[in-house]
């Protein structure tokens, strides 16, 4: 190769990374600037249920649930309305980690002031595998696929630059891409994976702890909750192929030290009214309506019988409660027929 065509090369190079780094800055500055969390009111998928507190009315929400996507699928804040008259909100996306949910109930708590917190566990063993004892080729593979997945590169991408979390809104009008109903973090879907019955959940005195940063993590979490009046419980949702008894152990250990109440609905499904081989939208790891509205239902009486909880059904401040659920009742028939 010549000098001169070294030289053009070179130059072509140049302009390409030069492109690329502008284009990275232009991003940085615009997701700092016009598309950030208090800016923008729609979302897209991965994030809007995060984030779906910023269209509540301000000091109107008692009790939020927060934590990855087991939550946003297994928790059904307008059934608790319709059944209870408590009024609650789901903060959850994919992989959500500790220290994001952190910053998500920093920004809730600035217009809210929730009496309770519920900190789902499958976040505590987040990169985990759930046995602990895989190959590490295996686990090498299974990081691979996981990283393959759209989903776990939008997560990514998104954590860098907030205008991908916050752009729908900018794509002309305030109603642009409206949601039929406020689900109010919920993520409706009837799908059902029929499978196997499970013994995954077979007692053992075995512990299948998890790492020290995330209980040091998940105290600060808990610290903060409860400086900022809100008491905490830990909870897990049903996920057949994400716990086991080890991991119980290990995350009943942590509350009884901590003395925060905890609630492992994998040892609940008669009580809950549902049934692992049908409650399932995928291969064990999500609920389906039937499954989340079950769950849901029963830690309404659980809140019921161990918190001072006052409905809230008939005060005008929250009649838009009722319309979302007349809302979310006609779109449950428009689903399924």
């Amino acid at each position: 190769m010549n000098k001169a065509l070294l030289k053009e090369k070179s130059i072509e190079v140049v302009k390409l990374l030069s492109f690329v780094l502008v284009f990275f800055i232009v991003l940085q500055v615009l997701s700092v600037t016009v598309f950030t969390e208090t800016s923008a009111l729609k979302y897209n998928n991965n994030k809007k249920d995060a984030y779906s507190f910023i269209n509540e009315k301000p000091q109107t929400i008692q009790i939020v649930g927060i934590g990855n996507s087991d939550v946003y699928s297994g928790y059904v804040p307008l059934e608790m309305w319709r059944e209870y008259g408590y009024t609650s909100v789901v903060s959850a996306s994919i992989h959500q980690t500790i220290p994001e949910s952190q910053k998500i109930l920093e920004m809730l708590f600035e217009k809210q002031s929730p009496e309770l917190v519920i900190i789902e566990t499958d976040m505590f063993y987040d990169g985990e595998p759930v046995d602990g004892k895989k190959l590490e080729k295996e686990n090498r593979l299974n990081d691979f696929f996981d990283r393959m997945d759209p989903e776990f590169f939008n997560h990514n991408i998104e954590n860098v630059f907030s205008i991908f979390r916050f752009h729908n809104y900018w794509q002309g009008g305030k109603d642009t891409d409206a949601a039929p109903y406020n689900s109010h973090g919920y993520r409706f879907n009837t799908r059902t994976c029929v499978l196997k019955q499970s013994d995954y959940m077979i007692e053992t005195d075995k512990i299948d702890d998890f790492s020290n940063l995330n209980k040091q993590q998940t105290d600060e979490l808990i610290e903060y909750c409860k400086a900022h009046g809100a008491e905490v419980m830990i909870l897990t949702l049903p996920t057949i192929n994400s716990w086991n008894y080890e991991r119980h152990n290990a995350a009943q250990k942590y509350a009884d030290e901590r003395k925060v109440p905890y609630l492992d609905l994998n040892l609940h499904y008669e009580e809950m009214g549902i049934n692992m081989t049908n409650c399932f939208r995928d291969e064990g790891n999500h609920l389906n309506y039937e499954g989340a509205k079950g769950v849901t239902l029963y830690l309404g009486e659980y809140i019921k019988n161990n918190y001072s909880f006052e409905s809230l059904k008939g005060v005008e401040n929250y009649s838009q409660w009722d319309k979302d659920l007349e809302k979310f009742d006609k779109n449950k028939v428009n689903f399924e027929s």
